[in-house]
């Protein structure tokens, strides 16, 4: 189901799925089958329902014994992606699972749910007896009703119902990025806002939000990391382990440059901030990688408020740190914390400075006037702290790269900073640029050169 693996890269797929007998109904235990299409999307919408004790992704409704999800997506067993949901009778009931699958789904649709197409995700309630058939047809009749329309969720009997392999269970919470990419770009919320409109609270817009540059996929064609949507096994090489992990922790910024590769500005959020509770989820994935560094960027990082606590954390997990700052008013509102953080990590906690040119009219000819001093102010100000510096800059058309290496060094001693211009791991060059870059937006007007189109 999608897009960026996610940092264990791929999982492993149980060599067979195994028919689960239904938990042993009681007093405080009962349960429900319902389908909804995707079914890491209909366990992250009833997980948080109140009464709801577990839930379990798996396949039903067909006559293939043991499916796996290969043979189930691709469409030729008869059975449907579905969730088995244990729950506490006292706490919530039957009647309100039904009624809350159905504003959680589109039961208009008669050919799947959302962008993912056939049989096997239609949506359907499995009722293991004739009061829960009339409970399922009234909360049925009830949808029509206030759609006025034809609801086409299935009524059908209960079935065997067979485990989903191991990683998709809890999907939702294992590979948060991924999924809630999946379920934005397949279009979930916003087709359930168009159908229940104002009706159905339930359907708000997940908080990774459309940039307008992005063009919509099809998703179906990712939604297995190691099956095409063909149902063909996908060449992959596994994972050895993630040396760095990169953060990008928001996409806004106090410059407007030029020729920014995510346009970050000072009004575009169209990257939401990632929280710190997000992040500490993703550090502790990558310590069981093992991996050795964390890199934060933007946006400008220092515009994120949670960016000093992100850093902190990852240091005390052991982490190396690399920090892309412009150095300017968002990163010394931290001077305070910066300090601490360099008295804590200084020997593993590195501030790579973007200096897009040692010369002052290069560098504000993509960063606006006035960014210049402000960044030598910044950089001047973490040297005088006896933090560990590297610079990210770039050379023009025409200037070689030893060239802007020796004007780089020039540019250090002067300023009195210890900054190995001729050391790849302090000075770092991007992509070259013409002699005063003046293409800005992609695509490039007709005509112009590719490197009109720059990452910083």
């Amino acid at each position: 189901m999608r897009f960026f693996p996610d940092l264990a890269a791929a999982a492993l797929i149980a060599a067979c799925a195994q028919a689960a007998p239904a938990p042993a109904a009681s007093a405080q235990r009962a349960v429900a089958v319902v389908a909804g299409g995707c079914f890491w999307c209909t366990e992250a919408d009833f997980d948080k329902l109140p009464g709801v004790l577990s839930t379990t992704s798996g396949y039903t409704g067909g006559k293939v014994a043991n499916p796996t999800y290969e043979q189930v997506s691709g469409g030729d067993t008869g059975h449907i992606e579905a969730l088995r949901i244990v729950y506490d009778p006292s706490k919530t009931s039957y009647a309100k699972l039904v009624a809350h699958l159905l504003r959680t789904v589109d039961p208009l649709d008669l050919g799947g749910q959302f962008c993912d197409r056939g049989y096997q995700y239609r949506s359907a309630v499995f009722v293991a007896d004739a009061h829960q058939r009339r409970i399922a047809q009234a909360s049925k009749a009830r949808a029509a009703a206030v759609l006025k329309k034809p609801v086409a969720t299935l009524i059908l009997p209960a079935a065997n119902f067979y485990l989903a392999e191991d990683y998709h269970q809890d999907y939702y919470k294992k590979n948060s990025t991924k999924y809630r990419f999946y379920r934005w770009n397949c279009g979930r919320d916003k087709r359930l806002a168009e159908v229940w409109g104002g009706k159905n609270k339930r359907a708000r817009p997940t908080r990774l939000r459309s940039w307008r540059h992005t063009q919509r996929l099809d998703w179906a064609k990712f939604r297995d990391p190691l099956v095409t949507a063909k149902g063909e096994r996908r060449a992959h090489v596994a994972l050895d382990h993630l040396e760095t992990l990169w953060i990008n922790t928001g996409t806004l910024c106090n410059l407007t440059c030029r020729n920014c590769y995510i346009e970050s500005s000072p009004t575009n959020d169209a990257l939401v901030y990632l929280s710190l509770a997000e992040v500490e989820a993703y550090l502790d994935e990558a310590q069981r990688l093992g991996t050795r560094e964390i890199g934060f960027t933007g946006g400008e990082p220092f515009m994120n408020r949670d960016a000093i606590p992100m850093i902190r954390s990852a240091l005390e997990r052991g982490f190396d740190v690399l920090v892309l700052t412009n150095a300017m008013r968002p990163m010394r509102r931290f001077d305070e914390q910066i300090g601490a953080l360099l008295l804590d990590f200084r020997d593993r906690l590195t501030m790579r400075v973007s200096l897009d040119h040692y010369s002052k009219a290069v560098h504000e000819a993509e960063r606006g006037p006035g960014s210049w001093d402000k960044a030598i102010d910044g950089l001047r100000w973490l040297a005088a702290h006896n933090a560990q510096l590297a610079v990210a800059g770039r050379h023009m058309v025409g200037e070689g790269e030893a060239q802007a290496r020796a004007g780089y060094a020039r540019l250090f001693d002067g300023l009195g900073v210890a900054i190995g211009a001729f050391d790849p791991s302090r000075w770092c060059c991007s992509r070259k640029w013409t002699q005063l870059p003046t293409c800005r937006r992609s695509p490039r007007p007709a005509g112009a050169s590719s490197e009109c189109r720059r990452a910083r």
